[in-house]
């Protein structure tokens, strides 16, 4: 009995597995600064886009957000992930104001309630990506990362389809360079935006993850070498996808003869082709 009960004492607690995360390593915050920090990451999103086009910024604005839902309630992650969407919206859609009020007349005040109210709706999307995600995630870090990723991708989708969608400065946009841009030929914006959001979730949590004692630091790193092994990939990917056959020349004679003779209605090899989808042979000079 005595043996028994030793046993079960020394049982190791679920919390302190490799890659779980401490609920005590989560700081809660108050309410009023993780509503900023929210908003001050959802702003620096923005910023990871065209002209500027820093593409790490996308990454460590979402694992900021990750990192203030990672101990959130989900009314609370909800709010949260709805004032980073507002402010991410608002700083990245500022230019329908001039189209609003300049080109199309419309008073600068209605003008500027237009653009908060489409920013606020569409970032209702976020909030229940949010909301979902702290209602599902495991405390596991690859769990949650590949959840959150999940999350993100379909608030992505449904913002761009739903309605005839919204998508402007989707999450992959940001990555038109850098790194990701290998990935893009094969799994588009949005695939785009789900590998940013999962390697922005793995950087956060194993940071949040992270442990007091030998080899702590590591084993709660570890994870990050697959978002590492992933853009590895992304460089090995074949690029090429049109190759050159050659180029021509055409005489100028040619092209006026042809040119005559489209006018005066004749049937050229030109509407000829044209009657099957293929491309005309041009005379070479």
């Amino acid at each position: 009995m005595i043996r028994r009960l030793l046993r079960i004492g020394t049982r190791p607690s679920p919390e302190l597995a490799p890659h779980r995360i401490d609920r005590r390593a989560v700081p809660r915050l108050p309410n009023w600064l993780g509503a900023l920090l929210a908003g001050v990451a959802g702003v620096a999103h923005a910023l990871s886009f065209a002209p500027l086009e820093i593409w790490w910024l996308q990454v460590l604005a979402t694992g900021s957000l990750v990192a203030l839902l990672a101990n959130a309630r989900p009314a609370t992650a909800a709010l949260r992930g709805w004032i980073f969407g507002f402010g991410w919206l608002v700083a990245g859609l500022w230019w329908l104001y001039i189209s609003l009020h300049r080109y199309g007349n419309l008073p600068a005040w209605l003008s500027v309630i237009a653009v908060v109210v489409l920013a606020a709706l569409l970032a209702l999307y976020y909030a229940a990506a949010a909301a979902l995600w702290a209602r599902t995630r495991r405390k596991a870090v690859q769990t949650d990362a590949l959840l959150f990723a999940a999350w993100w991708l379909l608030a992505e989708l449904a913002r761009g389809r739903f309605l005839t969608g919204f998508p402007w400065i989707a999450g992959g946009y940001a990555h038109t360079s850098g790194p990701l841009a290998d990935w893009a030929p094969y799994v588009g914006v949005y695939g785009l935006g789900a590998m940013s959001a999962w390697g922005g979730a793995l950087v956060a949590l194993g940071l949040l993850g992270l442990r007091n004692g030998r080899w702590g630091v590591l084993r709660s790193l570890s994870p990050l070498l697959v978002p590492i092994a992933v853009l590895a990939m992304g460089v090995a990917l074949p690029q090429q996808f049109t190759r050159s056959t050659g180029t021509i020349s055409v005489s100028s004679r040619s092209v006026e003869a042809s040119a005559i003779t489209t006018m005066f209605g004749a049937a050229t090899p030109c509407r000829r082709a044209a009657r099957f989808g293929v491309s005309p042979t041009i005379p070479r000079s």
